[in-house]
Order: structure tokens, then sequence, then C-alpha cells
């Protein structure tokens, strides 16, 4: 049984509830499910960058899935726009399934980053018994998996490669194999990555290594 864990963010509890019962609802059978919900700090400084911080580290260690964000989330201090959450998350690892949950999908895909097949109608996602609110749900864990299977593809392919450097030495060519996974990686869950390492390019790494490796094959 594949198990899956869904971040949640809203601020009212009934919706809250509703999003819970719909996804319990109309899963697919084998699906194993918890949840995962983030508040925001309810006072004068809300604190966006706060909980997308905690997002892409819950991200990073595979506390969650698949994420779940209500367009509008109301609160003392006044109106947080969810697209703001989703541009940070999106902004660091692209390819991790996020879902918006809006009244008024054109809100959300006048912004270019947004992929409008991300984008839930409340009215559609919350018609419990009707065919479309099944395939809503059933899409969310069908991204889930693609991006689960996908990153552990690579993560496994990484650690092969790292097992070979470490039984043979370094070598041009699956350091640079490392390199080339490592950036698909990084779409996939946030890296360790200095900033200055960030804007190195790849390829003026690899261009090195394959000189030195050349270097090397001319003193033997």
């Amino acid at each position: 049984m594949n198990k899956y864990i869904v971040g949640i963010i809203d601020d009212e509890q009934n919706i809250i509830r509703k999003i819970r019962g719909t996804i319990k609802e109309n899963r697919p059978e084998d699906i194993e499910l918890d949840f995962k919900t983030y508040f925001l700090e309810n006072e004068n400084g809300i604190s966006i960058k706060k909980m997308s911080k905690e997002i892409l580290e819950d991200i990073k260690n595979n506390k969650i899935n698949t994420l779940i964000i209500d367009q509008k989330i109301i609160m003392n201090a006044g109106e947080v726009e969810g697209i703001e959450i989703f541009k940070n998350i999106k902004d660091v690892v692209d390819k991790f399934p996020v879902i918006m949950l809006t009244n008024v999908a054109d809100e959300c895909i006048k912004d270019d980053f947004v992929d409008p097949d991300k984008v839930y109608k409340k009215s559609d996602f919350f018609a419990i018994d009707e065919e479309k609110s099944k395939e809503l749900v059933r899409k969310i864990f069908i991204n889930a998996k693609k991006y689960n299977d996908n990153r552990m593809q690579i993560e496994a392919k990484i650690r092969v490669l790292q097992d070979k450097i470490s039984k043979n030495g370094n070598n041009a060519e699956i350091v640079s194999e490392i390199i080339d996974n490592e950036e698909k990686l990084s779409e996939l869950k946030p890296t360790d990555y200095t900033q200055i390492e960030k804007i190195v390019n790849p390829q003026k790494i690899k261009d090195v290594l394959d000189l030195l490796n050349e270097v090397n094959n001319l003193l033997e």
C-alpha cells in the first residue's frame, strides 16, 4: 500500500475538514493517507516566508508528497494570497506537485508560472459524489506518485554513482553524470547548494573535470 502525506494551507477549519473529507472519500483504494496542516501566524506579521521555509524543509525531508493551497487566506492582519506561497515553493522546487484551490480560477491562471491544470475550482472539488471531484482527487495522487517515483529513481542513481567513485576514485564521466542528476533532483527537492554554487555553470565544472582527467592520463 502506498502512503502519501497531503499538506494543506487554509485558514478555515471547516474548509480543512472538507478538503480532508473529499480526499478520503475519493482516494484510490490502494492509498494510505495522512495530512499535515500549515497555519500562518494570526497576528500583525503574517509570516509567508516562515511558512514557505517550513514547507520546503518538509519537502526536502519527504514529510509531504503534495500540497493544497487555498487561494484566499483571511487573517486578522488582512488577506493573504495563496499564490504568493505557491510561487515561493515553485521558485525553489518547480516540479513538486502543488494544487491551488479557488472559487475564481481565472485569478490564479493569469500568472504565467501557474499551470491551469493545477488549479481546482472549489465547486468541482467539493462535489464529493460527482465524477469531476473523483477525477480531481485521482489526479492529485497520480501526480504525487509520478513525483515520488522520479525523485526516488534519481536519488538511487546518484547513490550508485557515488558508490562507484568511492570504490574506484574520481572519474570525470561519473562526476559529470552526478552533476546532471543533481540538477534534475534540484527541481524536485530543495538542495543545500550555496548561492555561488547555484550560479556556477555545471558545464564549466564538467569541462574542468574532463581537462583534469586528460592531464592525469598524460601523467600516468
